[in-house]
């Protein structure tokens, strides 16, 4: 069986496999990435809606062994409203980052630019929940896996909640923006979004340039969650949210 089908099976079951350790299997990970995409978007009958960038700080390309960040792809269905209930029996083992999440306003060209990005994108509060298809794929810290192994896998893509409030990118000085990851009401992680690749405008830059070589761009609608402000941590039962600077608000979830 090809590596997609054993990812599209995993993910119908919720039966975790064990990574493929970049093994002939997924020697072209972006295509494993595809086909599985594509599969399970027909099957849960949602239309792609977005994208997740990851590894979007040295420390994370380092403990993946890349030397650039890394893209996955959101389903509408992946993407739900602050203040939504997830079960998390129907996950496989989710993790949470405090993310920007970027919504293209009106078409990107090919290769956009910093400046044509901020013009043309608004921005909300996000909370990123990682997940993957993959038996003990956490490290603790960074994904205790082979790079084509995270890649192949969606990027470990689950879901993304959105906050409310959105304002023009352009309206704020994104690199100094800080958010805060609350769980029942404790602080348990904080952070600044220069630790997006220094500017988390650059890696919704990023993204456009990896979609202009096979001749794609960021379409008017479309939703990008850029990177993570805070280290990760494993989603529990309870509430939680995260708080952001700036006007920008709060994305909350509850997990039962």
């Amino acid at each position: 069986m090809d590596a997609a089908s054993m990812l599209y099976e995993a993910d119908r079951d919720l039966e975790p496999i064990a990574a493929f350790a970049s093994s002939a299997l997924v020697s072209d990970p972006y295509a494993v990435q595809a086909d599985f995409f594509s599969r399970r978007s027909q099957r849960v009958g949602s239309a792609p809606a977005g994208y997740k960038v990851a590894l979007t700080s040295p420390q994370a390309q380092v403990a993946l062994g890349s030397t650039e960040p890394a893209s996955g792809r959101f389903l509408a269905v992946d993407v739900v409203p602050s203040g939504s209930t997830i079960d998390l029996a129907e996950r496989f083992s989710p993790i949470l980052e405090v993310e920007l999440i970027f919504r293209v306003r009106q078409d990107l060209p090919l290769f956009a630019s910093l400046d044509q990005v901020a013009q043309g994108c608004d921005v909300a509060a996000g909370l990123e929940c990682p997940d993957s298809r993959y038996r003990n794929w956490f490290g603790g810290e960074f994904a205790a896996l082979a790079l084509n192994d995270l890649i192949a896998d969606n990027c470990l893509a689950g879901f993304v909640v959105v906050g409310e409030t959105w304002l023009p990118a352009s309206s704020l000085d994104l690199p100094a923006v800080t958010a805060s990851l609350v769980h029942d009401d404790q602080v348990i992680a904080s952070g600044v979004a220069t630790a997006v690749m220094g500017n988390p405008l650059l890696a919704v830059v990023w993204l456009s340039d990896q979609l202009a070589r096979n001749g794609e761009i960021l379409t008017a609608g479309t939703v990008v969650s850029a990177g993570t402000l805070t280290g990760p941590v494993v989603a529990t039962r309870g509430t939680t949210r995260s708080e952001f600077s700036d006007g920008l608000g709060q994305a909350l979830v509850r997990f039962v």
